[in-house]
């Protein structure tokens, strides 16, 4: 009988303890229905009230009605007992039982972001149609070296090619900040435009002419990039044609002369093909700022099949050899601008670009932000060329071979995450545009997982590479030409490219996140210091007479000194995608 008196007793205790703390939460959540109203998300305001209440109770799991919730503010109440019972992480100053915090802290490491597959239905969907348009140009180019590797004069030939290719990716893939510039420029307007479109439907009952008005924005900054990219491409190709003998001169040294002819011939027919590519740049963003990636994707399919059978044809069927080649980098200029053309006319077709805006010079305010980044992003390629351009001088200095066997090596080494990066790259982009228009923090927080979950698939990539690339360094070089001395060369420097493939790939993907957020300066900084990394390892090595294997030194430091800062910089609370934390809703938007 006592005991049941005991037991009915403390029952009591325990009920008025539990209905004063309900009364004294509910009090304060009265008292902060305000400071919710204000910008204060819901989860801040629980904290808040648990920090004055101090609940003796902490893990009970309190509901509260949702009456108490400000406008605007619409959490369930599962986020409120997750925060009281201490399931959540809690800031400092918040106290909570050692058992909750171990259960906060002791996560698995499958949870990570890097392992969280939670997004890669998302990221899949928008990747492969980018990775399949990207991934295009790099197996085109293994084929295009494969074929000039078995004409009677293979290594002469592929040594020009090498030339010829460190020099023009100074005037083509210097100017790729065309495709970024205009896919984040282009996603901003349209979000813009977008959401003042649906303010102007629901207060003048217009839709149509709303959805005008975006298409009309949207067309004058596809205008715009494409009569800028115009004018880089004829500048830069009438540069390469006329310096084309002194540039190759330049970059090739005394002991690879025989191959100048075979660099300056090469050099000159690719350079009519300048203007198109800068322009292909420029589509290519206009589509990917409207997540249409599969339409350029036809179009990239076409041309790469014209120009590996145009090479075919030339080369071993009519038996033109050099010549052949020749004419076919020709056929491959007219093959790209009959592209370029043919997507502009989709583009207007789709009521995506109207032909007057091409009647009338683009804003200033446009001009801006297609060109100013592009000086930030053109001198971190120039930085990123120059050391490109040290390694093939220095390999120059070892014969015509030497160069050849580097230039195989260079067309594997980037050929299986390169199109990842972009593919995230334009993923996070767009999540960051969304975000700049809503400022909600789901769409930062989604930009944080996406880039971890990206990282970590490039990285697999580059594993993967580097061991096909391992296990096949002695056939490998038999495959991309038919000489002995060649393949002798390569086969000797392709295990030194494998460890090179994760650690570029890496670099590759979380700079692409920078740049997709705009924080140019992060870039720059890291190729400089990885530029001076280089330097330092080709001085070295050069006195302590390491041959073609400083070479390979010399860029792999290049890529860690620029990993190891971006990876710093990313995971600083500074960073354009910090870590975001449930409390810091406040600050990023909720």
């Amino acid at each position: 009988m006592r005991g049941h008196l005991l037991a009915m007793m403390l029952m009591s205790v325990a009920t008025l303890t539990d209905s004063f703390t309900m009364m004294s939460f509910k009090q304060h959540v009265h008292e902060e229905v305000k400071v919710v109203s204000s910008g204060l998300s819901f989860r801040r305001l629980c904290l808040r009230t648990m920090k004055s209440v101090r609940c003796p109770m902490r893990g009970m799991h309190m509901s509260v009605s949702n009456d108490f919730k400000g406008e605007g503010d619409r959490k369930s109440n599962t986020d409120i007992n997750q925060v009281v019972s201490g399931t959540d992480k809690i800031p400092q100053g918040v106290e909570h039982n050692q058992q909750d915090k171990g259960k906060a802290e002791g996560q698995s490491w499958k949870q990570w972001s890097v392992f969280d597959r939670k997004y890669d239905r998302e990221i899949i969907s928008m990747a492969i149609p980018s990775y399949t348009a990207v991934l295009l140009d790099p197996i085109t180019t293994l084929i295009d070296v494969s074929f000039i590797g078995r004409l009677p004069e293979a290594a002469l030939s592929l040594a020009g090619v090498g030339m010829s290719n460190t020099i023009l990716n100074y005037f083509g893939f210097t100017f790729f900040f065309m495709v970024v510039t205009t896919t984040t420029t282009l996603a901003q307007v349209l979000a813009k435009s977008y959401s003042a479109a649906d303010a102007h439907e629901l207060s003048s009952q217009e839709p149509r002419a709303s959805l005008e008005e975006v298409s009309a924005e949207g067309s004058r900054v596809i205008a715009g990039s494409i009569i800028f990219a115009s004018i880089l491409g004829l500048a830069s190709s009438s540069l390469a044609w006329y310096f084309a003998p002194n540039l190759v001169a330049l970059v090739g040294g005394s002991n690879s002369a025989e191959a100048f002819p075979y660099a300056v011939a090469y050099m000159r027919s690719k350079s009519l093909g300048i203007p198109a590519t800068i322009i292909f740049f420029s589509i290519i963003g206009a589509y990917r700022g409207y997540k249409d990636l599969t339409t350029p994707l036809v179009g990239n399919v076409l041309s790469s099949l014209c120009k590996v059978c145009m090479g075919y044809i030339f080369l071993f069927k009519i038996g033109l050899g050099v010549a052949g080649k020749l004419t076919m980098e020709g056929d491959n200029d007219v093959t790209s601008l009959g592209s370029c053309i043919a997507l502009t006319f989709l583009l207007v077709k789709h009521e995506r670009l109207r032909l007057k805006d091409f009647c009338r010079l683009p804003e200033r305010s446009l001009f801006l932000d297609l060109c100013a980044p592009g000086g930030a992003l053109t001198f971190r390629k120039l930085v990123e060329q120059f050391s490109f351009t040290a390694t093939t001088r220095m390999a120059s200095s070892f014969g015509s071979a030497a160069v050849a066997s580097s230039e195989i090596c260079w067309s594997l080494l980037s050929v299986l995450w390169w199109p990842m990066s972009v593919a995230g790259q334009t993923l996070v982009a767009t999540l960051l545009a969304e975000w700049n228009a809503t400022k909600k923090m789901s769409k930062l927080d989604q930009a944080r997982k996406v880039s971890m979950r990206v990282m970590g698939i490039s990285t697999s990539l580059g594993m993967t590479g580097a061991a096909i690339v391992i296990l096949g360094s002695s056939w490998i070089p038999s495959v991309m030409t038919s000489s002995e001395i060649v393949q002798s060369f390569a086969s000797q420097q392709l295990p030194l490219v494998a460890c090179i493939m994760p650690l570029s790939a890496l670099c590759d993907v979380v700079e692409s996140i920078f740049i997709a957020a705009k924080f140019y300066q992060i870039v720059v900084r890291g190729m400089m210091f990885g530029a001076c990394g280089l330097a330092l390892v080709l001085l070295a090595g050069k006195n302590l007479q390491l041959g073609m294997t400083t070479v390979w030194l010399g860029i792999f430091t290049l890529y860690l000194v620029r990993t190891l800062w971006s990876i710093h910089n990313f995971n600083q609370r500074d960073s354009p995608i910090p870590p975001v934390q449930p409390w810091t809703s406040a600050k990023y938007g909720s």
